[in-house]
This record gives structure tokens, sequence and C-alpha cells, in this order.
């Protein structure tokens, strides 16, 4: 549910907004560089997914459609659900090395690996913070809000391109990686109210946190189009957007995540360069 701004976790007594969240939101300013480096090869690789930028190496790698790094939170096996050999409603436990798929040239994958890195630091601070175990010292932890979003729109194309993501049961979606796919993923595309990261925020709903992650495509049935996926982290539903998008019991790109418990809480600050607002998101821990 939302909340009014939190005061600091640091003591002082201020908002959070006013106190130490300024002197780290700085940093977080500048998203990560995924863009090969030079010079340009003219190259198109028929399985890199991100052929069309015409900037790829010859060789192709074994890229996981879930960061490596994530799916290693998760005690290296991950409960799935969603996948074309899955009955719908069912979750089954899949070893990490068959969610892999040569998707991308070494070139891009080497580019692309700073998004890899922020996912899996997002999805630990998810873990570790929701955890009323968890015992860190940092009360405050901050992320680009956009590299989140392009790690997640990254993991979408690499489950379109696998053909991976079912509309139904049988149903798999093909799609191309276009031109726009790509001005959207190295962020050159301008800001839409609606169309981004989306969290649940339903009020009375209970998160029920375990180590494993699912993913899903959101299509539209109609146009048989994909027009986003949902994550849901370790019990936490986030949703990201490729369209303009009115998600009902949900923050679009809230400014911080608040983890709270009886005399104590820890927060996730997202750093967003559009104009906001950017709400606070609360969940409230009872043990």
């Amino acid at each position: 549910m939302l909340n009014p701004r939190p005061l600091c976790p640091c003591g002082s007594g201020k908002q959070i907004n006013k106190c130490c969240l300024p002197s780290v939101r700085g940093y977080w300013r500048t998203g990560c560089d995924i863009t090969p480096r030079p010079p340009k090869t003219d190259y198109a690789n028929p399985k890199c997914f991100l052929a069309v930028t015409k900037d790829c190496s010859q060789k192709i790698s074994r890229e996981h459609f879930v960061s490596e790094g994530v799916l290693e939170e998760i005690d290296y096996i991950v409960g799935v659900e969603g996948l074309p050999w899955i009955p719908p409603g069912e979750q089954k436990p899949v070893s990490t090395p068959n969610l892999t798929a040569h998707v991308l040239c070494r070139r891009h994958n080497s580019a692309l690996s700073p998004l890899d890195s922020t996912g899996a630091q997002f999805f630990r601070t998810i873990k570790n913070l929701s955890s009323s175990n968890y015992d860190g010292r940092e009360n405050v932890l901050a992320f680009n809000g956009r590299d989140i979003e392009r790690w997640m729109l990254k993991t979408m194309y690499g489950m379109l391109a696998s053909k991976l993501l079912q509309a139904r049961f049988g149903m798999r979606i093909g799609a191309d990686i276009d031109s726009m796919c790509v001005d959207l993923l190295y962020d050159r595309v301008p800001f839409v109210p609606g169309r981004g990261l989306f969290i649940r925020t339903e009020i009375g709903h209970t998160v029920a946190t375990e180590r494993s992650i699912t993913v899903q495509p959101v299509t539209n049935n109609v146009e048989q189009t994909i027009s986003g996926i949902c994550f849901n982290m370790v019990g936490f539903d986030f949703l990201l957007t490729t369209c303009k998008t009115n998600a009902e019991k949900s923050a679009f790109r809230p400014g911080y995540i608040v983890f709270a418990w009886r005399k104590r809480f820890k927060v996730i600050h997202l750093f967003w360069t559009d104009p906001g607002p950017h709400p606070i998101v609360f969940f409230i821990n009872r043990k």
C-alpha cells in the first residue's frame, strides 16, 4: 500500500527524501552503458536477437533467460511456471543450466552484462530486505530505475527470441526484435506516462515470500501482440509494460520501496529522470 514519506532510517528524524537520499541520488543518475565498444562491426548475426543493430560478433554465446546472478540467489534451482512444457497452475523445479539458449552474440552478451549485474543485485536486495531475519547494515540502497526496466526488457527479448513465452498453454509467442525494441532497450525513446515499471500495491494483499522467480508475458489477444512482462520475485509482483497502460492496484515507477517492521525499516530508492510523481510503496512485516 502507499504511505506518506517515512522518516529517514539514519535516525535524524527528518523525512527520507530530505535527509540521506539526496546524497546518493546523483550517483545513480546515469544508467548502465550497454553499447558495444567501437568500432562498429557492421555485421548482423542471424542468431542474435540484436542483429538489427548490425553490430554483432561472429560467435554466438549461451545466454540465461533470467540473469545467472538472479538464479544463484535461488540456490541454483528455480521453481518455474508458465513455460511451454509446464501445464497451467503447476510449478516444477528446473536446473538453471536448462534455462539457457543461444540468442545473443558474444559481443552483445558482454555489452549487456551490466544489466544482468544490476538485475541480480536488485533481486538480492528484495530478497534480503523483505526477510525478517536480515541483519545487514545498509538502511538505504539505491538503483537506477531505468536499468531495472531494461534488465526486465532484456529478459523478455531473450525469452521471445527463444520462443519460450506463450499467450496460453500450448500457444507460443513469436516476435521479431525490431529497431523500436532496440530503442527501448537503449533508452532512446521519450518518456510516456504509464509505460514502464509497475509494482503491485493492493491493500490487504499478503506477500508469500518464496525463493523463486516467475516470468509471464502480458498479451493482447485481439491484436496478437505482447505488451509487457510480469515478474514475481520472491513473492513481489512487478509489471513491465512496453506501451501505455493503466495497471490497477499498482504504483507506476515507485521512488521508494519500504520494508517495515515494528521499530525499523529498510528502503530501496529507485532513481528516475522523468518528472514523476514517484510514489512510495510500503510493505509491512508483522512478524
